[in-house]
């Protein structure tokens, strides 16, 4: 069957008696001939296009208005395939909106979740007391005398003055009926007051039910903001970051960045000063209440947090990795027993951030658990299994002799199991003074000499396709005499065994150095 290509031409003509105020509360959605849905996305903001499980949005935040007709280059087209285009063309400004419609009745509140110093995590509380799904919406509000310390991490907000408005990201724009969402923030001073929730109505039939979607073949008028541009459509999700995101490279830098730090390092801090595309996200460790994957233990995956960072990192051509556990708190096997709750735990991740590499640091208690190693590690087979293609690597503590015993156990159980282990990263740091005497000068030294033992080890283990990545601590260590200079950073660089992370701190090394010259020695011996 060939490739149908259909082209949508849309222009819109007024309404007699309609408003500007009536279209920046107004939504709209149609349906397009064959299979291809449309609609409004948020406040002004997009225009998105839904065929079988493929979306398109076109995004546009101009404030001013355009008149618009919808009609179909291919009306006999049948069927809509994954090459389908939209194209959207101003034909005059008038500005123009849908009125009428059900009242909405939504509770909407700012709490406070919890405090820390001056600080807190607050959300906006919204309570749909409707019969219906609410598809569309803004949130006003005033916040006078403090401000948000991140997010919220599902909407965008404008500002004018002291008074906010929030538009919901696409995937928190749904509120179902009789349900809360709540959108998470950080926060300082007093709570935001004065909320007004404003329901973005759809385009209504005659009955004024939201339910009916508009057929094109009985056409009704209507605004949207002027937009001209042609796309094709998106992935399944509606994120063109997805298409835009590289390949990670055969030899890659990725430092890690501990994203549990206040306030939230910026990505794109790094990207700007040193064009840096690749981070490792640290760390998803198990809320103990709860016993699901939470950043730092403490921030769920329902808060979408990090989403806008790692977008912007891919809509640059680059990508992050994931990394679960760490030194602090507990990795999710140690603390969930069922495997197939596991399971879903991990793909839960890789699903809501479009993850194509995972990390496990395994150190402290952890690395020597064989009850919770071979539990993650029967369910990384299946991981992988149901992921083709999905990078899986082990951060583990090392000495300059090579993994510690819990370390080569570890690897053996990967072996046994079948799990595919495409890198072990050592963290060259903090070895001790009976390890590595003598260190200051030599610690680039040490951390080759630990990665050549470490691929013997993994060698005589079974796993004979495992890169070693080198991941050193920059600057002074834990360890006070335990200096990694910018030298040791070159000698690792220009070695065999620079294939992995690397901690880099977005603050100080402790030791004099330019802004961000640890990330830029190691960048250059990527790629």
């Amino acid at each position: 069957m060939g490739v149908v290509l259909l082209l949508v031409l849309l222009a819109l003509q007024a309404f007699a008696g309609c408003s500007a105020d009536a279209l920046t509360s107004g939504s709209y959605r149609l349906r397009l001939p064959g299979r291809l849905a449309c609609a409004s996305q948020g406040l002004l903001s997009s225009f998105a296009c839904t065929s079988g499980n493929t979306r398109l949005t076109l995004l546009n935040r101009q404030p001013a208005s355009t008149e618009w007709s919808l009609q179909p280059v291919q009306p006999t087209a049948k069927s809509i395939a994954a090459t389908t285009l939209v194209r959207l063309v101003a034909t005059s400004r008038t500005a123009c909106g849908t009125t009428g419609g059900p009242k909405s009745n939504v509770t909407a509140t700012a709490v406070e979740v919890s405090r820390w110093g001056l600080g807190y995590e607050g959300g906006f509380r919204l309570v749909n007391n409707n019969t219906y799904d609410i598809l569309n919406w803004r949130l006003d509000f005033t916040f006078a005398g403090g401000n948000f310390t991140w997010g919220p991490s599902d909407g965008d907000v404008t500002w004018q003055g002291m008074a906010g408005q929030l538009v919901p990201k696409q995937w928190s724009q749904e509120i179902k009926a009789g349900a809360t969402k709540e959108i998470r923030f950080g926060g300082s001073g007093p709570l935001p007051t004065n909320l007004q929730f404003i329901q973005v109505l759809s385009l209504l039939d005659s009955d004024n039910d939201p339910s009916q979607i508009l057929s094109t073949s009985a056409p009704r008028v209507f605004s949207m903001p002027q937009f001209t541009q042609v796309l094709p459509l998106l992935d399944p999700d509606n994120d063109p970051s997805l298409k835009t995101r590289g390949a990670f490279p055969a030899k890659v830098f990725a430092p890690f960045v501990d994203v549990g730090l206040y306030p939230t390092p910026r990505l794109l801090d790094f990207f700007e000063a040193t064009g840096q595309q690749w981070f490792t996200l640290a760390f998803i460790t198990a809320d103990q209440e709860r016993k699901v994957p939470a950043w730092a233990g403490t921030i769920g995956l329902e808060k979408q947090f990090l989403m806008d960072q790692i977008r912007d990192v891919r809509l640059r051509g680059g990508d992050v990795i994931v990394s679960f556990g760490g030194a602090a708190g507990q990795e999710l096997a140690q603390v969930v027993t069922d495997e197939n709750a596991l399971l879903a735990h991990y793909q839960a991740v890789i699903d809501l951030y479009k993850l194509r590499w995972v990390d496990f640091d395994v150190e402290g208690q952890a690395v020597a658990q064989p009850a919770s190693y071979d539990r993650r590690n029967r369910v990384l087979a299946r991981l992988q299994a149901a992921n083709p293609g999905l990078i899986v690597s082990f951060t583990l503590p090392v000495l300059p002799t090579g993994l510690t015993a819990d370390g080569v156990r570890l690897l053996e159980s990967c072996a046994k199991y079948r799990v595919r282990v495409d890198v072990v990263n050592i963290m060259t740091m903090d070895y001790g003074d009976s390890a590595a005497p003598a260190p200051d000068g030599r610690m680039g030294d040490y951390a080759i000499q630990a990665a050549e033992a470490t691929y013997r080890q993994a060698l005589a283990a079974g796993l004979n396709a495992t890169k070693i990545g080198n991941t050193p601590m920059i600057g002074r260590n834990d360890v006070e005499t335990e200096v990694f200079y910018q030298a040791d950073a070159h000698k690792v660089g220009r070695g065999r065994w620079f294939n992995g992370e690397t901690y880099v701190s977005i603050q100080s090394s402790s030791i004099p150095q330019q802004p961000f010259e640890f990330t830029k020695i190691f960048k250059q011996y990527a790629g």
